[in-house]
């Protein structure tokens, strides 16, 4: 019989589980891949997190634990998985969640990813807004009430990313922003209401300054399609560092409204403060330029990368005059293109 990678791991496994008094239960009975794996029993993931803590990897040199293929998950094999080591973990095939799974889950301290799931009672929020992990990404949600996005944005990590939803209240939109981590992630959302970016103005990220007068926190609404000049006015309050606005056009209107943005007035350190990034431009007209060109945050990014998502837009066109209006620039750093940009070099420094 040929033996395959997996195979020897998992006997592997067995064989030093045995010499130790102790063999994981249907340990064997493990997909060879492992993120077809449909049921996980305790036993199972406990082997798991000792042969990544004894080696480093997993079969593959995987840093992480791919699960996707689990559609159910009991506290018991959630509380052994949390001891896992690696740098991510896996459970999109989730498509429900209770609060007890959830907190047997708070000791995993990675990248914890549930994409399946299509919305979150407040109880799990919470629970899951106890994890010791850096990053919670929970793509899948669509709905989100302000209870629930109260209960989450107590999450201590880093990073969290919400870019499943589709619309979002004004409640749930000031009960998010008050998350202290350095990214919140709304790419799904394809409009804005004024209330809504007047609730998303407020969040900071960590604060900084005496008597936390800044923040450090990064807004992505990569997803936007359209934006008001009211809704506008109300982001150009964001007490935050960067701004990300996927737009694929920016009226003068809008244009006007977003460059009164300035974070840099509330930072005591001189440099560059404020970043406003819009990575879906296809073009930029003139009277557009010259409104942007005003804005007083730190930098500005037109376009993006054509790596970046084949279903964005990948070229932007800008004429020679709407150059000439963006060389008038007021902020304390620089424009700068991403490769999309299919027109001269900028005109500034």
């Amino acid at each position: 019989m040929k033996l395959t990678g997996s195979s020897i791991f998992l006997l592997a496994l067995l064989l030093r589980s045995a010499s130790s008094g102790f063999v994981p239960a249907l340990a064997d009975d493990l997909s060879e891949d492992i993120s077809q794996t449909q049921s996980l029993s305790p036993e199972q993931a406990k082997s798991l997190a000792e042969e990544f803590k004894a080696k480093g990897s997993l079969p593959g040199g995987a840093n992480g634990l791919d699960l996707r293929g689990l559609t159910s998950l009991s506290v018991e094999t959630a509380a052994e998985l949390a001891k896992f080591t690696g740098t991510w973990l896996w459970l999109d095939g989730l498509s429900s969640l209770d609060a007890k799974t959830a907190k047997a889950l708070a000791g995993f301290k990675g990248s914890l990813q549930i994409n399946g799931l299509p919305a979150l009672e407040a109880e799990t929020a919470k629970a899951l807004a106890e994890s010791q992990c850096e990053i919670l990404i929970l793509n899948g949600v669509t709905t989100l009430d302000a209870e629930a996005a109260r209960e989450l944005a107590r999450f201590s990590g880093k990073w969290l990313y919400l870019n499943g939803l589709q619309a979002i209240s004004a409640d749930t939109a000031k009960s998010l922003a008050n998350f202290g981590g350095e990214i919140l992630s709304l790419q799904g959302l394809a409009e804005l209401s004024p209330e809504a970016a007047q609730g998303l103005a407020t969040y900071t990220g960590p604060l900084w300054g005496i008597g936390g007068i800044g923040g450090n926190g990064r807004l992505y609404l990569d997803g936007l399609t359209k934006l008001s000049p009211e809704a506008a006015a109300q982001l150009a309050a964001f007490f935050g560092e960067a701004m990300t606005l996927g737009m694929p056009e920016i009226s003068p209107e809008v244009a006007r409204e977003l460059a009164r943005w300035n974070p840099g007035r509330k930072n005591p350190i001189p440099g560059v403060v404020g970043f406003l990034k819009f990575p879906n431009l296809t073009s930029l007209s003139l009277e557009s330029a010259k409104a942007i060109a005003d804005a007083q945050c730190g930098s500005l990014m037109l376009g993006g990368e054509r790596f970046e998502n084949p279903a964005q837009p990948r070229h932007m066109t800008v004429d020679a005059p709407a150059l000439q209006a963006l060389g008038g620039f007021k902020g304390k750093g620089k424009v700068s293109f991403g490769s999309s940009l299919q027109a001269a070099d900028l005109p500034v420094n």
